[in-house]
């Protein structure tokens, strides 16, 4: 029996079956205890889905990814969750498992991966598969990139030089401690607002000349993430790079997407790979 996660908190568990004979039963780190007398209610748009708890023992790895986390549809098309809440007979939500719950159990075990664990990136044809990458101007003001992004449904994207080179990525996660107050921030290019969030330089603009430099906004965040936190190394791969490299990557770094570049020499981006599009290349080499 293997624990994964952050813990082997008691409870339900889930029956991780990779293939014939890989099966293990491993408890989910994550819980979360609601009062509701019934199934968990859904109300709008929803980045989840559910699972009976009494069937959790029995849903293999496989299945788990495809109906619940890709959730396919009749058109062909993928509604996608980021995570699956388990109930219990009660309605009570009794665990969470995320896609990086998923990554990290996967990337814990490479052995059970056979020989997709050593192939490359180049080699599983992720870059002859890539869509289109979306990128941001570093000079665009930053609530137009996030705008962008939100008319494209993407959670971030690289920020690229006129030379073609990745230098930073945008995150929603960069909002993260944004209140009301702060919203004029939104107003800088875009490697303004990420140099002063990250305490460094991109293009020019630096903690170090910025007139906002000791903005509160700025502040809270470097309490919050530290410098550095946005070093494109931390983000990106190449194509000689594993599928278990990528995987490590992922974990390594708790980053929700990678970029895959030329060369860290000449980081030009080929390709965006996200936690949903492993699961789904997983979901495709199984079948």
């Amino acid at each position: 029996m293997h624990a994964w996660g952050t813990g082997a908190a008691p409870g339900p568990a889930l029956l991780w079956v990779l293939g014939p004979g890989i099966a293990i039963l491993v408890p989910c780190p994550h819980t979360v205890i609601m009062a509701s007398p019934r199934r968990p209610r859904t109300t709008g748009i929803e980045d989840r889905n559910l699972l009976y708890a009494s069937e959790a023992g029995t849903t293999p790895l496989s299945s788990t990814i495809r109906d619940l986390f890709l959730r396919p549809s009749e058109g062909g098309m993928s509604a996608v969750v980021h995570r699956i809440a388990l109930f219990g007979p009660h309605g009570d939500i009794t665990n969470i498992v995320s896609q990086m719950d998923v990554i990290k159990f996967l990337a814990a075990r490479p052995e059970a991966l056979g020989p997709l664990a050593d192939a490359t990136l180049g080699q599983l044809g992720v870059l002859d598969s890539a869509r289109e990458v979306v990128s941001v101007d570093p000079l665009t003001p930053t609530l137009a990139a996030f705008a962008m992004l939100a008319s494209r449904q993407l959670a971030g994207a690289p920020v690229v030089a006129d030379t073609g080179d990745l230098i930073a990525n945008l995150s929603i996660s960069d909002l993260r401690t944004l209140t009301g107050e702060h919203l004029g921030v939104l107003a800088l290019p875009v490697a303004e607002f990420l140099a002063l969030r990250h305490d460094t330089t991109y293009i020019g603009y630096s903690v170090h000349t910025s007139s906002l430099a000791q903005h509160a906004y700025f502040n809270a965040a470097h309490r919050q993430i530290g410098p550095g936190k946005n070093d494109i190394a931390l983000f990106t791969v190449v194509p000689a790079t594993t599928f278990k490299g990528l995987l490590a990557k992922f974990v390594e770094r708790h980053v929700h997407r990678v970029y895959v570049v030329e060369s860290l020499e000449r980081p030009r981006v080929c390709a965006v790979i996200t936690l949903t599009d492993v699961l789904r290349l997983v979901t495709s080499l199984a079948t």
